[in-house]
């Protein structure tokens, strides 16, 4: 076992909130379907079916994430890891709201 394995202790109360956000983050993926509609009024020369894939894309780099965390773990720590996919989550979460551009959105 390596020294950060051994550092993880899900009864602490940061690491309970990394678990806490780590789920969130990923149950969260279907939180944009609302706001659909919106995006295809916005995005008119666009196909809804395209648009409507804004809802599921930010599932594939989960699904990456599941096939390489045991990896990015064992070689970087699972704090930083973690702390890492959460700032990503929340930076590209945040982008949408701001920026203009489909293919920069999506």
């Amino acid at each position: 076992m390596t020294n950060t394995q051994s550092r993880w202790d899900p009864n602490t109360r940061s690491h309970r909130f990394w678990i806490l956000a780590v789920s969130l983050s990923i149950t969260t993926g279907s939180a944009i379907m609302p706001a659909l509609p919106a995006l295809q009024k916005a995005f008119p020369a666009y196909p809804a079916t395209l648009i409507n894939f804004l809802a599921t894309i930010p599932q594939v780099p989960v699904l990456l994430m599941f096939v390489f965390s045991g990896q990015l773990a064992n070689r970087f720590g699972i704090k930083k890891v973690i702390s890492t996919g959460i700032m990503l989550m929340a930076i590209t979460g945040i982008l949408p709201s701001v920026l203009t551009n489909f293919w920069l959105i999506f």
